[in-house]
């Protein structure tokens, strides 16, 4: 696995030397960069979120692509998300607020060199867990399905924090 992370490593030191986002140096091709790394993830990180609603919801769910937008701040983000009715009943004990959907995010800030999957923490927008987002071509897309399956696991794993512990929240009925 890591053997094959390591382009992807390559490429993001040499982004942060050179300032640019795989070879796009103004923010409008960068941008275009980051688009267009959304578009051949979309493939994989529907199938992981749509592996996880047939294994762990009982096929209950609903898999969403929310394509990259302002973030209103200079940046763009976009995400692809999964929620199911236990879900969406269920509430954080640790706010009282709903719970959020299942999401793997796709994040590139103004003030980034590049755009990155992440998880983004609720309550701590300024706190993200990110993986490089160096992506140009499919086999470039293929190569993050593991941080896709990670990103998504951890996220599930957390909602079953937030909801106390309620196991029976993902096993299928």
């Amino acid at each position: 696995m890591w053997k094959l992370r390591i382009e992807d490593m390559k490429r993001h030191l040499s982004d942060l030397e050179h300032k640019s986002y795989d070879r796009a140096k103004d923010r409008s091709d960068r941008n275009a960069v980051f688009v267009n790394a959304f578009g051949l993830l979309t493939p994989w990180a529907v199938q992981v979120l749509g592996d996880m609603n047939v294994w762990l919801v009982n096929d209950m769910g609903t898999v969403s692509v929310n394509e990259p937008v302002p973030d209103g701040d200079g940046g763009i983000n976009g995400s692809w998300t999964l929620t199911w009715p236990k879900l969406e009943a269920a509430m954080n004990v640790h706010n009282g607020k709903p719970l959020e959907p299942v999401s793997i995010d796709a994040v590139y800030p103004s003030h980034w060199t590049h755009g990155h999957i992440a998880r983004l923490h609720e309550g701590l927008p300024a706190e993200v867990t990110a993986w490089p987002m160096q992506v140009l071509t499919e086999e470039d897309a293929a190569r993050q399905e593991p941080i896709l399956r990670a990103i998504a696991e951890a996220e599930l794993h957390e909602r079953l924090y937030q909801a106390n512990g309620d196991w029976q929240m993902v096993l299928p009925d």
